[in-house]
């Protein structure tokens, strides 16, 4: 449920760059929602069980949400460890820290 409402707020501040914006003046559009929502509905195949919660967020509450959403998806450690297997791959450069790297991904994604 989580990971939906997540992936929703990204499509809808995705969206919101389109002709008919999402947010206005801090605001939901319901109507452009809908459309966003039967989209989905229709790439998933799948209908929503629940209703899931829109939220309109300014770039620090995106920021914040992205924050959270890696500690809960990563168990302590996880990503530190993975930064060392991927430089010594070769798949990240030296110095490099995936956490800030994944943050800033996830947050030009949703802005």
């Amino acid at each position: 449920m989580r990971r939906a409402a997540i992936l929703l707020a990204v499509l809808a501040l995705l969206a919101g760059c389109a002709s008919r914006r999402l947010v206005r003046h801090g605001q939901v559009n319901e109507d452009a929602l809908e459309t966003v929502r039967r989209g989905l509905v229709a790439l998933r195949g799948l209908g929503f069980t629940t209703p899931v919660p829109v939220l309109a967020l300014s770039r620090d509450g995106l920021g914040a949400v992205v924050k959270e959403e890696i500690e809960q998806s990563y168990a302590p450690g996880d990503i530190e460890h993975a930064e060392g297997v991927y430089t010594r791959l070769g798949l990240l450069p030296p110095g490099t820290k995936l956490r800030p790297a994944l943050e800033g991904l996830y947050q030009q994604e949703g802005a």
